[in-house]
């Protein structure tokens, strides 16, 4: 029923590269199980994972993200399984210094 991506940080700003860890709160009304994968503003995704709910309730899921360049870039979530949805934009800054 509904989606909260966050992330620990969201503008990072040091030696390059450097790891976003970013999250996604799914929240069901019922139990069941719930596929996914993570996209991302270069053209890539996650591997699609699941996770198992005994209940209506919300559970988080996470992942990481190493980056190399100076940008903005964005993370959203594709609930495949049972919304085939896209979900959220998560906004990243990367200031990469010397």
């Amino acid at each position: 029923t509904g989606i909260t991506l966050a992330a620990e940080h969201t503008n990072i700003e040091g030696a390059c590269p450097q790891t976003f860890n970013y999250s996604a709160q799914i929240t069901t009304s019922a139990a069941g199980t719930v596929t996914y994968y993570f996209t991302f503003s270069d053209g890539s995704s996650s591997a699609t994972q699941s996770v198992d709910f005994s209940s209506a309730g919300t559970k988080t899921v996470s992942g990481t993200w190493s980056l190399n360049a100076t940008g903005s870039y964005w993370v959203k979530i594709y609930i495949d399984n049972p919304n085939h949805q896209l979900f959220g934009t998560l906004n990243l800054t990367l200031t990469c210094t010397p």
